[in-house]
């Protein structure tokens, strides 16, 4: 990468650009002679912090480029009250399949999933209830019947 009024015969007012700051590549042409092709940006899951490029808060991810703690948002399975902060994952009996900061969704009734769920279909009956398929509502087994597995399955 060059920087400055380069042409083709490479004239003194051309030189290479500095390396760019950990965790940042140049963004500008690939072409040597392009004029002021030195511009960089921080990698995915990095921001921009003035001179350089810091890691997004825990379970937190960014594209290519951000240049705020802000563009950093949640990871599947995880959530937070406002962009950029470090999230927290969503409890037993919870999933969230999408990133961002919406809060976790609740499993049906009847269900369980394990904490940083990712989808609805973690959700699964539990012990004491039947059903046919994962993300689906559960009923309680009747009285007199019993299931002692957690998941899908009918009571006996």
């Amino acid at each position: 990468e060059f920087r400055g009024a380069c042409t083709a015969a490479a004239d003194a007012a051309c030189g290479p650009c500095s390396a760019p700051p950990g965790n940042a590549v140049h963004t500008g042409a690939s072409q040597p002679f392009d004029a002021d092709s030195c511009a960089w940006a921080c990698e995915g899951d990095f921001f921009r912090a003035g001179s350089s490029c810091e890691a997004c808060p825990w379970k937190t991810s960014s594209a290519e480029g951000s240049d705020a703690v802000t563009d950093c948002t949640c990871v599947a399975g995880y959530t937070a009250a406002v962009a950029g902060e470090a999230c927290t994952a969503c409890a037993q009996g919870q999933y969230r399949a999408a990133v961002g900061t919406a809060t976790c969704n609740t499993c049906p009734a009847g269900t369980r999933s394990p904490s940083a769920s990712v989808a609805l279909e973690d959700c699964t009956c539990m012990v004491g209830f039947s059903g046919g398929s994962a993300g689906a509502a559960c009923a309680a087994c009747a009285a007199g019947e019993y299931k002692t597995a957690a998941g899908a399955g009918t009571c006996t």
